[in-house]
């Protein structure tokens, strides 16, 4: 088959730039970007490395690297944006060519791609893990599980977790509770999302409810960090953090209705691609970090998705981004991306265990920093690992399934792909 050309012309179906294949609506660079997202989170929740203090040069460049890692929870709003996208370009195509979106199918969608893995985790970071007993956190049939059985497992079924961490959170374990919040949020909103689509035909009042959306996530945002002092009542909220998953449901109606013109973004590609990286170090640099609650996360939340937004665009419609992200590493590592988001944590804490088995004593300053680049990348092997075999174990049996129930066919390949 024929690919199609790099910019398609305004009358073409798909008004975005180079879709992998004419009748599969899929753009290998986003799963690249992917990738750069989901290592932006696995470095954020790496365990520090503690340095001794000698206040030598590596001191001062590792220092710098640490703090830019902890900024790497942006990743997850790049996920947001991302997904986002492709799930209202999916949408808004299949509305254009059939005049209306069947909600029903959008949802069985969802289920087949979502809840399999996700369902698989919850039952085995409620269940399985928990066997380990005097390895784990919160050991079978103790006062600590039964505590947090009772109160999160109901809200993980129902994919509402994200709001108990916005209200508590302090009886699950580490690399359970920063990792399932987001997808819950995602389900929450999307599932809004595709009724919303199937109710509304009108795209501009389908902007004009997206801008109402900007002012009541901002407004609830301001006045959470103005009531509490934590962080987690707003960053966990959905209502309060809709932000990200705005930006991508704007980008892509802003190009259906070709307001952003692709020649135009392929243009000015390179300085659209480095003007977020710039903001990135720039808040690395200067920015107070989320857990202040600082008054200026009530603006720069939106800032952070819009930035995330500029980076997509780039990335989806210019030569530089389309290059670079279509390397054919980071597009196979970022169609695992999913299994590998929620196992990382836990693969990072048996990457720790078997590192300080085999670093022993640390005897001096290099040493430590090996140690830990070790632990950094057993961590990612493992990660990596056991997202490739819950990929061929769970998701690849329900993956193709979603075409059935597919009127525009959307994502890689199984068939063509050894992933």
């Amino acid at each position: 088959m024929n690919r199609p050309k790099q910019e398609l012309s305004a009358d073409s179906q798909l008004t975005v730039a180079e879709p992998l294949t004419e009748d599969r609506l899929y753009w290998p660079q986003l799963d690249g970007l992917r990738s750069l997202a989901f290592l932006m989170v696995y470095m954020s929740h790496l365990t520090p490395l503690q340095l001794p203090g000698t206040g030598s040069i590596p001191d001062a460049i590792v220092n710098f690297l640490t703090v830019s890692f902890r900024w790497g929870w942006i990743g997850v709003e790049l996920f947001f944006v991302l997904s986002a996208f492709l799930i209202t370009t999916l949408l808004l195509q299949e509305r254009k060519k059939y005049g209306q979106v069947s909600f029903r199918y959008f949802f069985i969608r969802r289920v087949l791609r979502i809840w399999p893995l996700y369902y698989s985790f919850i039952g085995l970071a409620f269940f399985g893990i928990p066997l380990l007993g005097s390895l784990y956190a919160a050991p079978l049939g103790s006062s600590y599980w039964l505590q947090m059985v009772q109160r999160y497992l109901g809200p993980s079924l129902l994919f509402m977790f994200n709001f108990s961490l916005a209200g508590d959170g302090s009886y699950m374990p580490t690399f359970f509770q920063r990792i399932h919040w987001s997808v819950a949020m995602e389900e929450q909103f999307y599932l809004v999302l595709g009724f919303m689509l199937f109710r509304v035909k009108n795209t501009g009042k389908l902007l004009k409810i997206v801008a109402f959306g900007f002012l009541i996530t901002i407004a609830l945002r301001g006045f959470f960090i103005q009531m509490t002092h934590n962080y987690h009542t707003y960053y966990y909220n959905t209502f309060s953090h809709l932000d990200a998953i705005l930006v991508g449901i704007l980008v892509a109606i802003l190009l259906r209705l070709e307001y952003i013109k692709i020649a135009w973004v392929d243009k000015f590609g390179s300085l659209l691609l480095w003007v977020p990286v710039a903001f990135y170090l720039t808040l690395c640099l200067f920015a107070p970090p989320i857990q202040s609650n600082a008054p200026v996360y009530i603006i720069l939340l939106s800032l952070i998705a819009l930035f995330c937004g500029v980076f997509v665009l780039a990335v989806l419609c210019s030569r530089p981004g389309r290059q670079f992200f279509s390397h054919p590493l980071l597009v196979r590592m970022g169609r695992l991306t999913y299994g590998m988001y929620l196992f990382h944590l836990l693969c990072q804490e048996i990457a720790m265990t078997l590192t300080m088995q085999w670093a022993g004593p640390i005897m001096n300053l290099w040493e430590l920093y090996l140690s830990w680049l070790f632990y950094a990348l057993l961590g990612l092997l493992i990660t990596g690992l056991m997202a490739f075999i819950s990929w061929h174990l769970i998701e690849k049996r329900f993956y193709n399934l979603r075409y059935r129930f597919s009127k525009i066919p959307s994502g890689f390949s199984v068939s063509t792909s050894s992933k």
